[in-house]
């Protein structure tokens, strides 16, 4: 089924376009409002900053649990000495 009267692209005079052509200047329509679309550039900044922060609290807490460790082993030890055991 042609189709008559219609662009088949902008600043193109008008065309006859197959079911193909219609089918693929939609995609190209579809595909141009897609890349100008900059909703989800937020969303994915805020998922790498999220990320990030992830990262530095488990650097953080894997720093801190060690120090707390060490701590409590000296604590340990000093008691132990300090009975006589």
């Amino acid at each position: 089924m042609k189709t008559q009267g219609t662009r088949c692209a902008e600043g193109l005079p008008l065309c006859e376009m197959g079911p193909v052509q219609e089918v693929l200047l939609n995609m190209l329509k579809k595909f141009k409002a897609f890349a100008g679309d900059e909703s989800g550039v937020t969303a994915i900044e805020y998922g790498l900053i999220a990320g990030l922060i992830a990262v530095v609290i488990i650097a953080v807490i894997t720093t801190v649990g060690t120090d707390l460790t060490n701590l409590f082993n000296n604590v340990s030890g000093g008691l132990q000495n300090a009975s006589g055991n």
